[in-house]
């Protein structure tokens, strides 16, 4: 690989030489070490050792070939490193919003770009596959028939991830992920900073800001799912199709982060631990990424170009991003399953979720091909 050769530089390690500077600056204090009794290891190629072993999913062993390490150095080397850019990276990069006015600019953001309201983000998680840690049992054995930790993440408008939380047992119920952890209980105790209810765009009707969500996630006053039922009237089906746009870039923020590190493709040979230090580093470096590439010109971008992601043709059809192309269902990162909780959420969550599905219905709140796509 040819120094200048900026395309294969990022090929080996999913950023330019420019970006993994600025990486480097960043991180090369946490993992730097004396030269006291021998000449250590420096923290670029510790840097590189990582980043390698993140993009291809290799073994230690076969990173240890290619740096020529050894494989009990490599091992050592790998979660140092993924904590280091975890603890350099996560209060510049992985901050959530801690105003209202940040909250409000995320939400404008998902109402110019995909047309919904006072929405603060999209709610997704996902398992992360891992080999059975030692004298655990079924403890991470999840309904896809093997191990996980699990990651869940509330996305921006713009494919970062807002809010996270990771760790989780795969065995756990997929409501009972959500109510136990602290998501949750920033969401609707007030830790959050959320703006105050407020009248929908154009209208006189007041609604609360809410998190998109799929049939995973218990139905809340700050949680929209879509309505069940196979046989559904056209106002609840236009707003199951309004959410679904909305929900989409949680979906595509974990394509684009599966797609370029390709760890997740397979099961990570790691304790639980150490498993959650590596996605802890991958959503650090995704979000790093995804900042600088914002400072770009859209054809000068490589982490996410133009078309890697899910967009819409004229006519508002899908157009598969081509991240889906290097994802397929066998990857080592999958969806939740559906939650049963039924009629169990309070009135008021389900007046909220009808309050949007007038507006969405309404010619304040309407999209002009809505009623042709539902219709098709």
């Amino acid at each position: 690989m040819q120094l200048g050769d900026h395309e294969s530089f990022f090929k080996y390690f999913r950023m330019s030489p420019i970006v993994f500077e600025k990486l480097l600056q960043l991180v090369a204090p946490l993992i730097i070490k004396s030269n006291q009794k021998r000449e250590a290891i420096s923290p670029a190629e510790r840097l590189s050792v990582t980043l390698r072993y993140l993009a291809t999913g290799d073994s230690h062993q076969t990173i240890s070939f290619s740096y020529r390490l050894g494989h009990s150095t490599v091992n050592k080397i790998v979660p140092e490193t993924c904590l280091a850019i975890w603890k350099a990276l996560s209060p510049i990069y992985v901050q959530c919003p801690s105003t209202t006015n940040e909250w409000e600019d995320v939400s404008k953001e998902f109402w110019e770009k995909w047309n919904f309201p006072l929405c603060i983000g999209a709610l997704d998680g996902k398992h992360v596959r891992c080999h059975c840690p030692a004298n655990t049992g079924s403890l991470y054995f999840n309904f896809h028939g093997w191990f996980s930790v699990v990651l869940m993440a509330v996305c921006s408008a713009h494919y970062s991830y807002l809010l996270v939380n990771i760790g989780a047992i795969g065995s756990s119920s997929d409501g009972g992920i959500f109510e136990r952890c602290g998501m949750k209980d920033a969401l609707y105790n007030g830790r959050l900073s959320l703006p105050e209810d407020c009248n929908l765009p154009n209208t006189n009707t007041t609604c609360s800001y809410v998190i998109t969500a799929d049939d995973a996630f218990p139905l809340g006053r700050h949680v929209m799912k879509p309505y069940g039922g196979r046989y559904l009237e056209h106002g609840k089906r236009i707003f199951n199709y309004r959410l679904s746009r909305a929900r989409r870039v949680s979906e595509n923020t974990f394509g684009i982060s599966t797609a370029r590190w390709r760890i997740f493709k397979r099961p990570i040979d790691a304790i639980p631990e150490r498993c959650i230090g590596i996605v802890k580093a991958v959503v650090a470096l995704h979000n790093f990424l995804m900042f600088h590439e914002s400072t770009l010109p859209r054809h000068e971008r490589r982490y996410c170009p133009p078309g890697f992601v899910d967009s819409e043709d004229k006519n508002a059809d899908i157009v598969p991003g081509a991240w889906r192309e290097d994802v397929n269902k066998d990857t080592g990162y999958q969806s939740l399953t559906q939650t049963k909780n039924g009629n169990a959420c309070k009135k008021s969550a389900k007046e909220i979720r009808d309050i949007f599905k007038n507006f969405f219905n309404s010619p304040a709140g309407a999209v002009p091909w809505q009623n042709v796509y539902i219709n098709k």
